[in-house]
């Protein structure tokens, strides 16, 4: 049975894993008297994670709320779809239809008006992004398949790896790409079939990317990793914390890898050697958005910066009213994107907003526990099922709050769960309830 110490940070865990993964760590603060008789209380807030896609002048978002989102241009919101689920997916757009995934478990697709075509059970939530090949939507799912269904809603195959499966999947035209959480990079073909894995040291929660014949990802064992169409390793480029997400750009033959520790790293493609770095004040999620001279970023300090791409000297950057952990998306010379309390924004190029609105009446998505003397314990839950009990000091009054939905750690100090530094959790997530 695990116990707290007198002080003791909750981490957790946005969706499960987003595709993008992002742990934040909050000390708990002195308790406040509320007349309120809540003991535990998850509410699915207005956060905005997904990257936008932005197709015939509308632009798609899923949020935490479960909404899809389709907004003109100016602004307004033309239309919403509900799913019973967190949308942390980016869509896809395929011979005018939209497809996406939601922690509900379904995979849909709606017509470019809102309306539904066709939803497929999985049985297991989907954090992954789908990818649209030859008429078939391929995304993983935490139940650790690589699933491949047709334009038309039915399962193709699935592939089965060791663990759950958060990363969405990338292509070359012809084999496709998916790390999972037992720590490798799977190449799979369009018939299902395994062709190689390669192993790392940690689970591969983050999508990959191909460039010039490579394939670039990174693992929770602090590495960036190059390997070829073999999968042979070519290179590996060790990083202070986890990297997140990775963009490659072409013309200055560099990839571009977003970390925790708040840095932008820009690596030579070919040999693995730094370029330059970049430091912002926060964790950084799920990479960057680039366009001619210029890398557009977002940051957990609630910054958007504007960088030169050759140098990485900042040009400008804009303080928004929350974390930003999605990919930023540039269209007609604007920056689009949303941030954690729920505002979707659209920037001009020198860093002006344009506009933004509130998407949810309930951001940004919240944690709260309020401990009376005669509220102790707190079940951490597994798939619904209770798996471990946490006994709290008796006799104290605190509350403890965070933001994020329905997944977290517990653990003592800077301990998951109370495992020791370096060590994976057993079992797939605890969910707090």
């Amino acid at each position: 049975m695990l116990t707290f110490d007198d002080r003791y940070n909750w981490n957790f865990s946005i969706g499960g894993g987003i595709s993008e993964e992002i742990e934040t760590i909050k000390m708990f603060e002195d308790f406040k008297e509320s007349e309120s008789n809540v003991v535990w209380d998850i509410t699915n807030g207005g956060t905005i994670i997904a990257q936008p896609v932005i197709y015939k002048d509308v632009v798609y978002f899923g949020c935490y709320d479960g909404i899809m989102y389709a907004v003109s241009l100016e602004g307004v919101i033309l239309w919403k779809f509900v799913t019973d689920g967190s949308i942390l997916s980016k869509v896809a757009v395929y011979n005018d239809k939209i497809y996406f995934c939601s922690y509900d478990g379904h995979a849909y697709c709606i017509s470019l008006n809102g309306s539904l075509i066709w939803k497929l059970y999985i049985g297991s939530p989907i954090v992954s992004s789908p990818l649209v090949l030859d008429k078939v939507v391929y995304f993983g799912a935490k139940d650790g398949f690589l699933h491949a269904v047709t334009t038309e809603g039915k399962q193709f195959w699935k592939f089965k790896t060791g663990g759950e499966i958060i990363a969405s999947p990338v292509t070359d035209g012809k084999l496709v790409y998916i790390g999972s959480g037992d720590g490798n990079l799977y190449a799979v073909t369009t018939s299902g079939e395994k062709k190689w894995s390669f192993k790392t040291r940690e689970i591969v929660l983050k999508g990959a990317c191909v460039y010039n014949n490579k394939i670039y990802f990174s693992s929770f064992d602090d590495y960036i990793y190059c390997v070829d169409k073999g999968g042979r390793l070519i290179w590996k480029y060790k990083t202070p914390l986890v990297c997140s997400g990775v963009t490659p750009q072409g013309d200055s033959g560099s990839v571009y890898f977003s970390c925790r520790d708040g840095a932008l790293y820009v690596i030579n493609a070919e040999t693995g050697e730094l370029g330059w770095r970049f430091l912002t004040e926060g964790p950084l999620s799920t990479g960057d958005c680039i366009a001619e001279d210029r890398v557009y970023l977002g940051s957990a300090d609630e910054n958007l910066y504007c960088l030169k791409k050759n140098t990485g000297e900042l040009i400008w950057k804009l303080k928004t009213a929350g974390q930003i952990l999605g990919r930023p998306t540039l269209y007609n010379n604007k920056i689009f994107f949303g941030n954690w309390s729920g505002k979707f924004y659209c920037v001009s190029s020198n860093g002006k907003k344009i506009w933004d609105f509130q998407v949810s009446s309930k951001p940004p998505s919240t944690f709260k526990v309020n401990k009376k003397e005669n509220v102790h314990k707190i079940i951490i839950q597994d798939d619904f099922k209770p798996e471990r009990q946490i006994d709290l000091p008796r006799g104290e009054q605190e509350v403890w709050e965070g933001y994020g939905t329905r997944t977290g750690y517990a653990g003592i100090k800077k301990d998951y769960a109370g495992r020791k530094k370096g060590e994976q959790a057993e079992g797939s997530r605890r969910y707090a309830v």
